[in-house]
């Protein structure tokens, strides 16, 4: 199941940062999405899953949390956010590197 190959690849970028050291927050937001933060950097990696051409696949993205904040504070819903402001505050990353892109 890709929730499971999720879980594991969470798993893994932890134990990569914990191997260095360095704790992240990992809070599960859906089945298919876990936000992963790192509280010395203030970055936040979004990770989960997503369908393309009915191939389910692992993503990943960094999260602009400022102007993430900004549009909540203004009001915007969580799918307005996304539908208006989601290149400005995703960045795609390879979910491969989340712990070196919170960590640096």
């Amino acid at each position: 199941m890709i929730e499971d190959k999720l879980n594991e690849k969470v798993l893994q970028q932890v134990s990569i940062a914990n191997a260095l050291g360095v704790e992240f927050n990992v809070e599960k937001r859906q089945p298919d999405i876990i936000l992963v933060g790192n509280p010395k950097t203030k970055k936040v990696a979004v990770m989960g899953t997503t369908d393309i051409d009915g191939q389910e696949l692992l993503v990943a993205y960094l999260l602009n949390v400022k102007k993430w904040t900004w549009a909540d504070d203004e009001g915007f819903s969580k799918d307005e956010i996304v539908e208006h402001f989601s290149k400005e505050i995703f960045t795609w990353i390879s979910i491969d590197t989340v712990a070196e892109e919170l960590m640096s």
